[in-house]
């Protein structure tokens, strides 16, 4: 048995598309079915080239008089015949070949962060997701304290934190269900502790917002400042949810997260603008009261008060006589 030789067909971008193993030379490369190696090229000749050994135990390339030639890449060298070194790569048609020995060393094994291995992880740990529960549940219980007005007993305002807790469970049961289907794992418990970070990072930009419209006194950028803001959290959990049932490269995951969160945020908003009428008894600013020394902008005075709401009483006196 002579020296074993690996072919590589390269894309273009560098990446093997086909490898072949061959464990006798000469190998003849070409388009017709009578090669070692078959190429599916129109610009490739039926017998295009031979390669071989020389004397010294190397890679030697001959150009079987083929119509387009043998090029070097990347120079684009042309060569008739010629020895070839390491890591060089050949031209012929439109396809690159790279040519190895069995000596090669590969790269090291890349670590498969999506892999069965990953399930060691904090965030695919039982007790993770019981904390993360627990936490949306806080959230949800002070949020709607925050918002009564009245003395209620903290006891009450648990069933709403309690059904967002329940939908939230339902939530990481269905990727789970996905990732079983597809990436062979469930990852219950990181599908849970994924979707309690959203929930938190949600709550966080609410208030975030909340605040600073209140200190800058700015409604319109706030709410497009929330927008982007649910919009990269959108992103963030689609891709964390994604990366445990799929196996693409994160970058194209990625991608799919930040078109589809974008795509979900923008329908919601249209659509929330298109059946939001002009005159509502929705209040259009935040009802709960915030701390004077957040405020750093002042607001306006009360003429400018008394002048919008003139302007206001002149809009629904017009569409009063309208109908």
């Amino acid at each position: 048995m002579g020296q074993i030789v690996v072919i590589e067909v390269l894309d273009a971008a560098g990446r093997v598309r086909e490898r072949t193993r061959h464990e006798r030379l000469p190998i003849t490369i070409g388009r017709s079915c009578q090669n070692e190696v078959i190429l599916d090229d129109p610009y490739v000749s039926p017998q295009h080239l031979s390669l071989d050994l020389d004397e010294r135990g190397e890679f030697k390339v001959l150009d079987l008089q083929s119509e387009n030639g043998v090029f070097l890449y990347p120079s684009l060298e042309k060569v008739e015949q010629g020895r070839l070194g390491p890591e060089i790569l050949l031209r012929i048609g439109r396809t690159c070949l790279r040519i190895r020995n069995s000596a090669y060393s590969v790269a090291p094994t890349a670590i498969d962060q999506s892999g069965p291995q990953t399930s060691r992880g904090f965030m695919h740990g039982a007790w993770m997701f019981a904390g993360m529960l627990t936490l949306t549940a806080a959230m949800i219980v002070l949020q709607e304290y925050a918002a009564t007005y009245t003395h209620v007993r903290l006891l009450t305002l648990l069933p709403p934190a309690l059904l967002v807790v329940a939908l939230l469970a339902a939530w990481a049961g269905f990727w789970a269900l996905a990732s079983r289907l597809y990436g062979h794992q469930s990852s219950y418990f990181a599908h849970g502790v994924i979707a309690g970070l959203a929930m938190t990072g949600l709550y966080l930009l609410n208030t975030v917002q909340a605040y600073y419209a209140f200190a800058f006194s700015a409604e319109l950028s706030g709410v497009l400042l929330q927008y982007l803001g649910v919009i990269i959290i959108l992103g963030l959990l689609l891709y964390g949810h994604l990366r445990l049932c799929v196996l693409h490269s994160p970058k194209a995951i990625a991608a799919m997260a930040c078109v589809a969160a974008a795509l979900i945020v923008s329908l919601s908003g249209l659509t929330s603008y298109v059946y939001t009428s002009e005159f509502s008894d929705e209040l259009s600013y935040p009802a709960q009261l915030k701390p004077l020394a957040f405020k750093v902008v002042k607001s306006a005075t009360l003429d400018g008060f008394i002048d919008r709401a003139q302007g206001l009483k002149s809009k629904v006196d017009k569409q009063a006589q309208e109908e």
